[in-house]
């Protein structure tokens, strides 16, 4: 699931056609219901290597994990299980080995496969291809699969299980957050947020805030701590999703 199609549209001034006009106004109403139609869009992320071991064939998951983890801790057992794998398919092949030692061996195996899934749920960090905005511009449309992350950042000792990073760009949350902070985030929603938090705000236009916030009637007040920068609101029912900035790395 991508976090958005993304649809370019000229300002309808330079158009001057009341049809184009109409067009553009419908095509991105059905934008904006798409977006709001994908629940917990990041979240998505987190669950893919699960998805994989749960529906793809053992071999499957063990050569992708090989081709996305170059970190040895990861690609020596891939390639070590791999290599059991192999064997013990040719095994059973010449008619060597029982069919009780084939599913003893095979159970190994997938054991192994899903203590690698563990260890990349619980201490590889997925690091987005996109940049909060620590400042008032929304910056450009985003575009994402699980393919487009930047990186699994190996966490030691990290708590970062259904976690994501994100990187900051733009001076407006200093001097807590600078641009290229890379802040570790946990999924939220706005009753839990209290004024002083750090939050990443996903907008259904796909635009992406670093501030603290807090609700005004039927608006979420986005605030900066550079006291150069100026507050700006969204709408609430602009909000898709909420982040709580649980810490930074560099």
């Amino acid at each position: 699931m991508t976090w958005a199609s993304q649809l370019w549209i000229w300002p309808a001034g330079e158009c001057g056609c009341e049809k184009n006009l109409l067009l553009i106004r419908v095509i991105r109403t059905l934008q904006i219901m798409a977006i709001s139609n994908q629940d917990h869009i990041i979240s998505d992320f987190l669950k893919y290597w699960r998805e994989v071991f749960a529906t793809k064939p053992l071999r499957v998951f063990l050569r992708d994990v090989m081709e996305e983890f170059d970190a040895d801790s990861i690609s020596d057992e891939v390639t070590t299980q791999l290599h059991r794998l192999t064997q013990l398919d040719e095994l059973r092949k010449q008619g060597v080995i029982s069919n009780a030692d084939y599913i003893l061996q095979r159970t190994e195996i997938s054991t192994a496969a899903q203590n690698l899934l563990k260890k990349i749920e619980e201490q590889y960090l997925p690091i987005l291809p996109v940049n909060a905005k620590a400042g008032s511009d929304p910056g450009f449309f985003y575009s994402i699969t699980h393919a487009n992350i930047e990186e699994w950042r190996y966490i030691e000792k990290g708590r970062i299980k259904n976690k994501i990073g994100i990187r900051v760009n733009g001076v407006s949350m200093e001097p807590d957050f600078y641009s290229g902070d890379i802040l570790i985030c946990s999924k939220t929603t706005l009753n839990k947020i209290r004024p002083s938090d750090p939050i990443i705000v996903v907008g259904k236009d796909n635009s992406v805030y670093l501030k603290h916030v807090i609700i005004e009637g039927n608006l979420l007040i986005l605030k900066s701590i550079n006291p150069e920068h100026d507050d700006f609101s969204l709408p609430l029912d602009d909000v898709l999703e909420v982040w709580l900035v649980e810490t930074k790395i560099k």
